[in-house]
């Protein structure tokens, strides 16, 4: 129960994380950090900016798709300090996307981190082509930053039940029985990261003699973070849940969440593990008039590895 319980909260901070902006970087060489965020020089797109400028990598604060707290200001600062801590002193703002009624509701912008001697001196331009180069290498890494549309999974692993529940005319005590499990999903993701699927899982006990069966259908939300080849992703979903033993069966309602990482093989082909626990909700019923009879839920852990289709 411990581990359930941790794995809930895990998910419940991965998903309130998820709304502030996403902040993007990449800077090959960072200098040593030395400026305050609050002095970090600020160009627009058509200001002069000194001759001596050196850029020492880009920035990008973009919208997760439920973010708050992204007015222009707010994103500026997160800029400006992640400019600071890369060690550049200026941010020239290459891209500027204000809210839309048909887009996002947040501003995002993308630039460069720029370090500069002496910021008192020099007054010409940034060259266009100087501009398009760097404008290519944001959007080349935004692109790495972009989980794929469709994900088909298929796993199979272990899983084990960890409530106490009792069973049958004997109550057979069914807590820590574990069994192999298997499941497979289809999800359609958001350039945000957000995403919406379904799923289904199949656990079979390896106790023979209440031999245990479960099926869980399910629809799913999930957010997935993407940093080159590698996938991270936490999931919530309910749906339709059914167990079945020796004695007799229960169908009830069922909620599951959903940790996981994989890499990125190729674009098309991806390899994964992930841990899961899936809750079934059931009436209480007396079928065998035995006060060792329980069972109202039901909660398993599963631990899975599989493939990844992506297109």
């Amino acid at each position: 129960m411990k581990l359930f319980t941790t794995l809930q909260t895990t998910l419940l901070l991965f998903l309130l994380a998820s709304c502030s902006p996403k902040i993007v970087t990449n800077v090959p060489v960072p200098y040593p950090s030395f400026t305050d965020p609050a002095s970090v020089v600020v160009y627009e797109e058509d200001d002069p900016v000194p001759a001596n400028a050196e850029t020492i990598g880009n920035v990008s604060i973009l919208d997760k798709g439920l973010t708050i707290h992204c007015g222009y200001d707010r994103v500026l600062y997160l800029a400006k300090e992640a400019t600071s801590k890369a060690g550049g002193n200026a941010l020239y703002i290459v891209n500027h996307k204000k809210p839309s009624i048909l887009g996002s509701s947040c501003h995002q912008i993308s630039g460069l981190i720029l370090y500069m001697n002496n910021t008192l001196h020099g007054d010409s331009l940034i060259s266009d082509e100087f501009v398009a180069l760097n404008q290519s290498i944001i959007r080349d890494v935004r692109r790495k930053r972009i989980p794929p549309r469709h994900i088909i999974s298929a796993n199979i692993g272990y899983g084990w039940i960890v409530n106490d529940n009792y069973r049958g005319l004997k109550g057979e005590k069914i807590r820590g029985h574990g069994g192999i499990n298997w499941d497979a999903s289809y999800e359609y993701v958001w350039r945000s990261g957000w995403s919406l699927g379904l799923m289904g899982n199949q656990f079979k006990s390896d106790e023979k003699d209440l031999n245990i069966k479960q099926t869980y259908l399910a629809a799913q939300i999930g957010y997935w973070e993407r940093r080159n080849h590698w996938l991270m992703k936490a999931g919530i979903g309910g749906g339709y849940f059914l167990h079945d033993d020796y004695y007799l069966s229960r169908k009830g309602p069922g909620v599951n969440i959903q940790l996981g990482i994989e890499y990125m093989l190729t674009r098309f082909l991806g390899i994964a593990v992930s841990a899961n626990t899936v809750t079934g909700f059931f009436k209480e019923k007396d079928d065998h008039n035995t006060k060792n009879y329980s069972l109202t839920r039901l909660n398993r852990i599963d631990v899975n590895g599989g493939l990844r289709f992506y297109f």
